[in-house]
């Protein structure tokens, strides 16, 4: 089994948005996940927004480093989470 670590957060601009800061700053092992009831400012595909009730959805964004797949293929892992 991975070890993980899972972030919550009361509330945030965008799950996204924060773990990408993260990785910035800092190296951030696979599996981090960060989550939180409620997102001011989500963010969609192609730049759509993601607007969300609090409490009412699953907001989160997850860290992996996938090796099994060519970085330009790297849309299909969206793909599959979303099925």
């Amino acid at each position: 089994m991975r070890n993980y670590t899972l972030l919550s957060i009361a509330e945030t601009t965008s799950t996204n948005h924060c773990l990408n800061e993260l990785c910035k700053t800092q190296h951030i092992a696979e599996f981090t996940c960060v989550q939180t009831p409620f997102q001011t400012a989500g963010r969609g595909q192609q730049g759509n927004s993601w607007e969300s009730e609090r409490d009412k959805n699953l907001l989160f964004s997850l860290v992996l480093y996938p090796t099994f797949i060519e970085a330009r293929q790297g849309f299909i892992l969206s793909e599959i989470v979303a099925l």
